[in-house]
């Protein structure tokens, strides 16, 4: 194509063009898996098949198991010993016959669900981490933690009030935030429950975090510097494709963002939100060993600047 105006227009139309030949591709994509699908549909229960003007007659997985089945019930030892493979190839293929159209279809997640969960994942880091390290290194700054840990109160029982009020706040937040976004964004209210779990389980990991940097700093404004600091690189790593960069300076961003609540709580909420991959209850186990890591590291830290 040759393109005349300025850059401008230039741009207008080459956007134009790319966008329309997606929407080609879209088109042409679910007329396959429709045509895919009807050809499923055949090799599971039997029927016609057309091919190049050629008639054929398909008998189908279910119906050949059920003559494999009758045939292996009244034949000799020595027959059903050799038909036995074929028996079982023929179950396991009646038995997985829900998941042939899943293979052609994949699973994807859209961009506008998966922004929802990134807008909340962001917007409950930041309360959290903000919320959680300024409310101890507020009371740090007064010396009113030093006064209660002497007292009856424990430091972890402290502690840990700290990370339920800040997540608590977090949590309301963004779950009202999240069923304001769903009156413009499509999203399944069957799985609110899972979206409780994976935005209760994100508050507490970030939480922790939270009371982590505050043990580390002695006034509020460098608790917050703080953790402003380390939360839009979290974000930013986390987010960073798998082919964006070499295969080695991703395996360190990986690590790096296993290291930090961000990745798996935008993980647990992306799966609760859309049922994507990695599973909601890895990501889970993995935000309950970030809770236990960054609290104890809350621990060390007050000792060790008490």
């Amino acid at each position: 194509m040759v393109y005349n105006g300025d850059a401008l227009k230039q741009s207008f139309v080459r956007s134009t063009v790319s966008s329309k030949l997606a929407l080609a591709d879209a088109a042409l994509a679910r007329e396959f898996n429709k045509v895919a699908g009807s050809y499923v549909d055949i090799v599971t229960t039997g029927g016609q098949i057309d091919v190049l003007g050629a008639h054929f007659e398909l008998l189908g997985l279910k119906r050949s198991k059920t003559l494999l089945d009758d045939a292996l019930a009244t034949s000799s030892t020595a027959v059903s010993r050799k038909l036995a493979p074929v028996q079982r190839f023929a179950a396991l293929g009646v038995a997985n016959v829900g998941r042939f159209k899943d293979v052609l279809s994949g699973r994807r997640t859209s961009l506008d669900t998966f922004a929802v969960a990134l807008a909340v994942t962001v917007s409950l880091m930041f309360v959290c981490v903000l919320l959680a390290s300024g409310l101890l290194a507020l009371e740090r700054e007064e010396n009113t933690f030093s006064r209660l840990a002497r007292g009856l109160v424990p430091g972890g029982r402290l502690l840990a009030g700290k990370v339920v009020l800040a997540a608590g706040c977090a949590f309301v937040v963004t779950l009202v935030m999240l069923l304001g976004i769903s009156a413009f964004v499509s999203l399944d209210y069957g799985r609110v429950a899972l979206w409780i779990v994976a935005l209760a389980a994100s508050a507490l990991a970030f939480g922790t975090l939270g009371v982590a940097i505050g043990s580390l700093a002695r006034e509020v404004r460098a608790a917050s510097l703080l953790a402003l600091m380390l939360a839009l690189p979290l974000a930013f790593l986390a987010l960073v494709p798998s082919g964006g960069v070499s295969p080695l300076l991703y395996d360190v961003i990986r690590v790096i963002s296993a290291a930090f609540p961000f990745k798996p709580a935008l993980d647990a909420v992306n799966a609760a939100i859309n049922d994507t991959s990695p599973s909601l209850p890895l990501a889970l186990a993995h935000l309950g060993a970030l809770i236990l890591v960054f609290g104890a590291a809350a621990r060390a830290g007050l000792r060790r600047f008490a």
